[in-house]
């Protein structure tokens, strides 16, 4: 039979161990808050000012003398009084305001006559108009021309800069990303999304400064975001972790990052000691914990069989009935596989964040 006593004993010591890494493992998702914004917005060629003018339905008669001026303005045209014809479209529009092609020729008439400011409600309407239209793509390119650009505007370059920065993130290649957001950052500076991105890759890479400043532009630019309380604790936690100093000239090792294989080599070493050569002491100490404690559960956890010459007194085997005890620790070896894969892990994630450090810039911001 198996002893009573130290069953109690060794299921309580796993629910310690059990809380202990469940404790640590919420320590470590919330240092991991920061998650990519993955949503993409809705792209905008052009920014067409609003028009609030009624489209009244014509007659039969309007139309029909709305295509007649129509054809009067293609006649002048021709002969080159640009004039006339700007003014014949002009009562065509008026009569027949839901004509995507007076609206065209309207367009391209006072533009030809340096009025281009007018020539964007024209176009404008033609879009609205005839968005599949065959001259669409032109009035398209000509009115990125002629409407001012908008700063707050997102770009369809933007958006895929913004897309490969996933993807990047994704392969766990952060320098590409870090270069396809900031991309994206040029493209669309007032994008608040694309700064916020750009920030967890600078927090997935050890550089808290740089990710809280750009967090602090993101919050500036969304002040009514809806993560704006998890983004203010995490700039909060960042000012606790201490700068480096600038490395000195003549340390040239130093200078150019921590060694990938020293970092994998640490870490295989002692679980979580990559990740504190590599400036990352938080994931170290999370590491450790994790390993240690897994294997101190698989050693604490231990199962006694008893053998009475008679019958147990309240779950007792008196000490004159024992014939024989063994205890037995079964979960030693798969709590040791456990923690050497979470050793593993640690090292390879270290290795990873060296390269990370190593590939960025010589004299960016360590974080």
């Amino acid at each position: 039979m198996t002893g009573m006593n130290t069953g109690r004993v060794s299921r309580a010591l796993a629910c310690a161990a059990a809380a202990l890494l469940s404790m640590v493992g919420g320590r470590w998702a919330s240092a991991q808050e920061l998650v990519l914004k993955r949503e993409l917005p809705r792209v905008e060629a052009v920014s067409c000012p609003p028009d609030s003018t009624p489209v009244a339905t014509p007659s039969e008669r309007e139309r029909a003398e709305a295509e007649r001026l129509r054809s009067a303005a293609m006649a002048a045209q021709i002969v080159g009084d640009l004039f006339q014809a700007r003014d014949l479209l002009t009562r065509a529009a008026l009569l027949d305001p839901g004509s995507a092609d007076i609206a065209y020729r309207l367009g391209r008439s006072l533009e030809e006559l340096g009025q281009s400011q007018a020539a964007v409600p024209e176009y404008c309407r033609f879009l609205e108009l005839g968005p599949s239209a065959a001259d669409s793509a032109e009035v398209l390119q000509r009115l990125t021309s002629l409407v001012p650009p908008d700063p707050s505007r997102i770009s369809a370059e933007a958006v895929r800069f913004f897309e490969e920065g996933i993807a990047y993130f994704d392969a766990e290649r952060f320098s590409e990303a870090e270069r396809a957001f900031s991309a994206a950052v040029v493209e669309a500076p007032r994008w608040a999304d694309g700064l916020y991105n750009r920030a967890v890759v600078y927090a997935a890479v050890g550089r808290p400064q740089s990710a809280a400043r750009d967090l602090r532009a993101y919050l500036s630019l969304k002040p009514d975001a809806p993560d704006r309380a998890r983004v203010i604790a995490w700039i909060d936690d960042a000012q606790l972790v201490p700068v480096a100093a600038p490395p000195s000239a003549e340390v040239t090792a130093a200078a150019a990052g921590p060694s990938p294989v020293t970092a994998l080599a640490s870490g295989l070493l002692f679980p979580g000691l990559g990740q504190f050569y590599t400036r990352r002491p938080v994931a170290g100490l999370a590491y450790l914990t994790l390993a240690g404690g897994a294997i101190a559960f698989g050693a604490l956890y231990k199962e006694t069989d008893v053998f009475c010459a008679t019958p147990a007194v309240d779950g007792d085997c008196p000490s004159a009935a024992v014939l024989s005890e063994s205890t037995d620790r079964p979960f030693l070896l798969p709590a040791a596989g456990v923690g050497l894969a979470i050793s593993v892990w640690a090292a390879v994630s270290a290795y990873r964040g060296a390269r990370a450090q190593r590939a960025r810039p010589s004299g960016s911001d360590p974080g």
